[in-house]
């Protein structure tokens, strides 16, 4: 450390200040204190949601939830839902805190 900092001192104390924070937490950050489970996915192909949009398939995944390629029956169109995977409702729109969104074609 005394190389990588050679002439500031600042430098060299702010980084063994760190150091040692990071040294008193453990593995705080390495480990989660819940262990979460496996969330399925709520929808799936074929399944019409309010009578009214119909799943064609799940086409994206991130850490806060799933989108799906779905066709809106009233409307003729192909449109894209998004639903959170903390979902606490049985209603799809609760879920998704919002309407679905037409996709571009």
């Amino acid at each position: 450390m005394h190389s990588a900092c050679e002439t500031d001192p600042n430098l060299y104390r702010e980084v063994a200040e760190t150091l040692k924070w990071e040294d008193q937490m453990g593995s705080f950050l390495q480990k989660p204190l819940i262990a979460l489970t496996v969330v399925g996915r709520p929808f799936q192909p074929g399944e019409v949601i309010e009578g009214r949009f119909e799943i064609v398939r799940a086409i994206g995944e991130g850490g806060m939830g799933v989108v799906y390629e779905a066709i809106d029956r009233k409307r003729n169109l192909r449109i894209a839902i998004k639903v959170s995977k903390a979902w606490l409702s049985t209603s799809p729109f609760a879920r998704t805190g919002r309407r679905p969104q037409s996709a571009p074609p």
